[in-house]
């Protein structure tokens, strides 16, 4: 976590669609965090934009506004 954190942080593509996913899905002893998961996706989007990263943002939108 704190490697996918930190290349995140420094603009790694990779690194901050996979920290929405964590965040969006849950991981060891973390529960998921959809708000954190949105922020990590939308931030993936202003560099690259995927249908399946549309998807996931749109499940992100659908967990925090029920």
């Amino acid at each position: 976590m704190a490697w996918f954190m930190e290349a995140a942080n420094n603009g790694f593509y990779p690194s901050v669609v996979n920290l929405g996913v964590l965040f969006l899905n849950g991981f060891d002893d973390f529960l998921p965090n959809p708000l954190l998961a949105y922020i990590w996706l939308k931030t993936a989007q202003k560099n690259h934009n995927s249908p399946e990263l549309e998807a996931l943002i749109k499940r992100c939108s659908e967990l925090l506004n029920p």
